[in-house]
């Protein structure tokens, strides 16, 4: 039971001021009886400390010698690469060359083929050294020399070919006879031969520095070693004193497994112990009330028959036993998204975290799980989300949803090649029957209007209310505007059939604006105010009608 606290104790007791009150009192009568400790142990503390320090120290240095060598590494890889595309630049040209004068000398067009393909690889092959020696500035002149002697003699070879290509047989026989291109293949060699150089020479003062750092590497692994000899000889004898002493803190030791006793039994939270088998040996009053699971039943089961939790989301069971904190030796955080299967079949959501249990010896004996019951949070949160997305009255989503929606519709539009139609809808003469018959009335009206307006849609398209008595629909997938059309002939003729309300056969009428995506407008705060225009127009071409928008529409609103 002690050792329970130790991985509890940043979970949860350092949340609670009273507990930590009690605590810090006990650890100041620990305190009060380990200052008679004699000064030599004290001593061997001290020497533990500095000797632990000296340890970290060097390991930080080994990382950085580690480091140093996989850089080295790296570079050497990259020196590698880099001959490598050296010679690949050479033989390319060679390639290109040879191609092109056998082209003229026989007319195949299968050399003329190799010789476009050679000229196609070289430019990048250029382009990767130069990209591979950036770091240095030796390296940096050749490369712009090579490049410059490269596109010489691909433009060499291009008049060649043009001069073939225009008749002039005689010329370009002459062209590739000369010494010119001969030349110039020498000079490419020459400097080529100047660039592996360089990195060899690189590559060579490389390896000695790795050579060096590795001895010193192997001289700082022998210091390490030696360093955690002497940290377990200090920890052998600590122990031993330790079993000496043992007899002083027995009272100690059982007021503190009597006080974790009853703090793990008082707190608030569920709290289930295993040990390293992954069978339960203690689960508090509140892990029984909502597991459904009492100690006495409890007791001896795997934690997986009492504690059974499934994602939220996916509906997969997860496994609670402490194989993964035996592999990873850590603390696993509070999580939530999970539900508990309780005895009774009952499912709440819950928020959990469990950590492994380690004897005096270093150990593992078991493991903690702490977990809460987080339904009635989570479901507050829904509400809460819900209510930010969603209009008071009719139920249909707001301003804040349409618009992501609309933005998600644009997105799967651009990849799908299809439309995206947004429909804004003014009820007319609205204002008449919300003043006559009185605002519950109205909002009866609206709601009916509502309903009607979902019954006009598919599932993937969207109803929103803005507010008052404008509402605007989202349509998906339209493949032509005469679709959005329809559409609206459709709303218009649902909304415009009587509404029964409060004993009252009410009318209404609607004007609406149509406008498309892209042809309207790139993102849905344009698409929205688009299509508010064109309702505009509608309504002062005799309402009652839908209208697509038209951007003469803007100039006559400005």
């Amino acid at each position: 039971m002690p050792v329970i606290i130790g991985s509890y104790w940043d979970t949860y007791l350092r949340k609670h001021p009273i507990l930590e009150c009690y605590y810090q009192r006990l650890i100041m009568n620990i305190h009060n009886r380990e200052s008679q400790i004699s000064l030599r142990r004290l001593s061997i503390l001290a020497s533990l400390v500095i000797l632990m320090i000296l340890l970290a120290g060097i390991t930080l240095i080994l990382r950085h010698e580690s480091s140093v060598q996989i850089a080295n590494q790296i570079s050497v890889t990259q020196t590698m690469q880099v001959l490598t595309e050296l010679e690949r630049t050479e033989s390319l040209l060679r390639d290109a060359n040879t191609g092109l004068q056998d082209f003229i000398y026989t007319g195949d067009q299968k050399y003329l083929d190799s010789y476009y393909m050679a000229v196609a690889t070289v430019k990048p092959c250029v382009e990767d050294i130069k990209h591979l020696t950036a770091n240095n500035p030796r390296q940096n002149a050749r490369i712009l020399a090579l490049h410059s002697q490269t596109q010489a003699k691909l433009d060499e070879l291009a008049q060649i070919l043009l001069l073939h290509r225009l008749s002039r047989f005689d010329e370009a026989n002459a062209l590739v006879n000369s010494g010119a291109g001969l030349s110039a293949m020498n000079n490419i060699h020459n400097l080529v031969m100047q660039m592996k150089q360089e990195e060899t020479s690189v590559e060579a003062s490389r390896t000695g520095t790795l050579k060096w750092r590795t001895r010193f590497t192997n001289i700082l692994i022998f210091m390490s070693g030696f360093t955690k000899a002497l940290i377990l000889g200090a920890l052998a004898y600590l122990i031993i004193l330790e079993i000496n002493n043992s007899e002083n803190f027995l009272h100690e030791i059982q007021r503190r497994e009597e006080w974790y006793r009853v703090t793990l039994t008082s707190i608030a939270d569920a709290v289930i112990c295993t040990d390293a088998e992954d069978q339960i040996t203690f689960i508090n009053p509140v892990a029984e009330r909502l597991t459904g699971w009492p100690l006495s039943d409890a007791t001896g089961h795997l934690i997986d028959d009492v504690f059974q939790i499934v994602d939220a989301t996916t509906r997969k069971a997860i496994a609670s036993s402490t194989i993964k904190e035996i592999e990873h030796n850590q603390t696993e955080k509070l999580t939530i998204g999970r539900i508990l299967i309780r005895r009774s079949g009952d499912e709440i959501f819950i928020e959990d975290s469990i950590a492994p249990i380690y004897n005096r010896g270093g150990k593992l004996s078991g493991s903690v799980i702490v977990f809460r019951d987080v339904s009635k949070a989570k479901a507050l949160a829904e509400q809460i989300v819900y209510a930010s997305q969603h209009d008071s009255l009719t139920g249909l989503p707001n301003r804040t949803l349409l618009i992501d929606r609309i933005n998600q519709a644009i997105a799967l539009s651009w990849r799908n090649m299809d439309q995206v139609a947004v429909l804004f809808l003014d009820l007319d003469g609205f204002k008449h029957i919300n003043d006559s018959l009185g605002h519950l009335t109205g909002d009866r009206l609206l709601q009916s209007i509502a309903t009607r307006l979902q019954e006009c849609v598919r599932n993937p398209d969207t109803v929103c209310r803005l507010g008052g008595d404008e509402f605007v629909i989202l349509l998906q997938e339209v493949a032509y505007n005469e679709d959005a059309a329809i559409t609206a002939k459709r709303v218009l003729q649902t909304v415009s059939e009587p509404h029964f309300i409060d004993e009252h056969n009410l009318y209404v009428t609607a004007s609406m604006g149509v406008s498309i995506y892209p042809d309207d407008g790139a993102d849905a705060e344009i698409l929205i105010k688009n299509a508010d225009t064109a309702m505009y127009q509608a309504k002062e071409d005799g309402r009652q009608n839908y209208k697509f928008f038209k951007q003469d529409m803007n100039i006559r609103a400005v």
